[in-house]
Parts: C-alpha cells; structure tokens; sequence
C-alpha cells in the first residue's frame, strides 16, 4: 500500500511594513521646483506664481488635513509642475464616506475662501484680493469638472462605480476624449501631459485586473487588507506581481526570500488587493453628495460672477 503525504510548503512570515516618517523636504522642494518654473511659464510676474502656488497648497492642505483626521498613514503632499499637486497617503480601512469628505476637502474649502476674498474685495475695493479670489473660484471649481483624476471625475468614480476596474476604465476613456477636445480647440498642448497620464493608468488598471483574475484562478484571495493576509497568501501574491510588474522586475527580487526592496513590492502589493469599502451610501446620501457637487461647482461660481460684477 502507498500512502500519500500532503506535503504543504513553509512561508516566512510576513514583513510588516515600514513607515515613513512624515518628511516635508521633498514638499518644500518640489513646491520651489514649481515656483521656479512657473516663473518663466507666466512671463517672470512672481505675484501670479506666488498667488498659484498659495491657491494650490490650501486646495492640498484641504485634503491632507483630512486625510490626518481619519487616521491615513503615511500622508505626503507634492507639487508636480505643469500639472498641479497632489497629496497621497495610505488606510488599510477605508469608507465611502471619509474618501468622499477627503475628495471634497480640497475644492469645497477653495471656494468658499475664493468667495470670502471676492467679497471682501467687492466691499473694500482692494483689487489684490479680487485677483486671488478669483484664483481660488477658477482652480476649485476646475477641479470639481468630472473628469478623472480631478476631484470631481475621482467623486463620480467613488459614488457610483470604484470597485468596477471595466467601468472606471471606460470613464478615463470618456475623460481623455473630452481633454482631447478640450487641447484641440483650445491649442493648450500642455494638457497632452494630462491624456498621457491618464492612458499610463488605464494601462495599469488592466494589469491589476490581468493579476487579480491569475490570483482568482489559483484561489488566492485578494478581498482584504494587507493586515489580514497570511504568510502563504502575502508569499504567493508577492512572488507573483514580483515577475508580472514592471516597476518590481527591476529589482529582481527572490521568491519567500526578503529583499531590501521589500517596502516597494508592499506598495505594490497593496495596490492588488481589493478590500471591502466600509458603509454603503443609501440613494439619498448619494442625492445629497450629488447636490453638493453640483452646487460648488455650478452655483458657487456664479455667484462670485454676480458679485465680482456688482449685481448685488
């Protein structure tokens, strides 16, 4: 008789993730890489850049301080030139309603500033702050257009369709049409940054799909956070994305073996896995949420027309 012997394979046990102590050098640096470029970009007039720059770093503020508020980790802002700024951070344990307060964090608060400043200028007449009134309505109110990665394309996205890769695809698609308009009729060419950033995700989205159909397949479970995996599942997920994803193949990073690379394969691995958004919204929050857009975005710049222009 022959007996056969189930032989399961040991894994190491899981690293735990490094985390980066908050570091506001590389903010400071990129936003006087912004500055500096933008000098020359806007004809060496340093009131517009500063004005930009103020603008754009309450809009980031707006965000990362929200981002603090539900416990982010992790949380970095920086200025890209050309194309604005950003603030990232990571939360194992997400819900529907703080990503939607962190979207609306940065352009609600811009506005009402923006509308402050028109005011006060309307009343005092110091023309100083009508120009960055202005500034503040035009960028926010911008930003609240639904094309991705705007807030306002991100809100749509978390509302209706953020667990869907297909659909959010199909979004960015629509997005870069309407960018693509936007350059041709306007000869913005700058803006061919923007498309080219949005294809670079679409073809992201498809490789995480590409990967998360393999990690189905295999009956490697991919629905939680990165705390819940286990050592086999952290292995397999790791060994795999390490040869399938390009920013990790550089590395060439050993199977169940820990390299000194190992944080950037986590970041990476983060990114596959798919837990279960906490809180769904009911059809009146997203009524609610909907509204709030629109009127920041439609409502709130007319009125700072009627007041820049007297009609009160």
């Amino acid at each position: 008789m022959v007996k056969c012997v189930k032989v399961e394979l040991e894994y190491p046990s899981k690293p735990i993730p490094a985390e980066e102590e908050e570091n506001w050098t590389r903010t400071v640096i990129s936003l006087l890489g912004f500055i500096g470029i933008f000098y020359f970009i806007l004809g060496q007039d340093i009131q517009k850049v500063l004005n930009l720059a103020f603008v754009l770093f309450v809009h980031e503020a707006g965000h990362y301080l929200a981002m603090k508020k539900f416990n982010y980790k992790e949380v970095k802002m920086f200025f890209v030139p050309f194309l604005g700024a950003y603030v990232s951070g990571d939360k194992e344990q997400l819900s529907k309603k703080e990503m939607l307060i962190v979207i609306l964090a940065g352009p609600v608060p811009g506005i009402i500033i923006g509308t402050l400043l028109n005011i006060a200028s309307s009343m005092y007449g110091i023309p100083e702050l009508g120009s960055l009134g202005k500034l503040f309505v035009i960028i926010n109110a911008f930003n609240l257009i639904p094309v991705t990665p705007l807030d306002g394309g991100r809100l749509i996205e978390t509302l209706f369709f953020s667990s869907n890769l297909l659909i959010q695809n199909i979004f960015i698609v629509l997005s870069m049409l309407l960018v693509g308009g936007y350059v041709f009729y306007s000869e913005e060419l700058i803006l061919l940054l923007l498309i080219l950033f949005l294809f670079l995700r679409i073809r992201y989205n498809l490789t995480i799909s590409s990967i998360r159909k393999e990690l189905g397949s295999q009956n490697i479970s991919y629905f939680k956070n990165f705390s819940e995996l286990s050592n086999e599942e952290y292995w397999r997920i790791r060994n795999y994305i390490s040869k399938k994803l390009p920013e990790l193949r550089t590395y060439r990073l050993e199977d169940n073996r820990l390299s000194e690379y190992e944080n950037k394969a986590i970041a990476s691995l983060k990114n596959i896995l798919h837990p279960p958004v906490l809180g769904k919204l009911t059809v009146l929050h997203k009524i609610g949420y909907i509204f709030l857009w629109l009127f920041f975005l439609l409502a709130m710049p007319v009125l700072n027309l009627l007041i820049i222009y007297r009609f009160f």
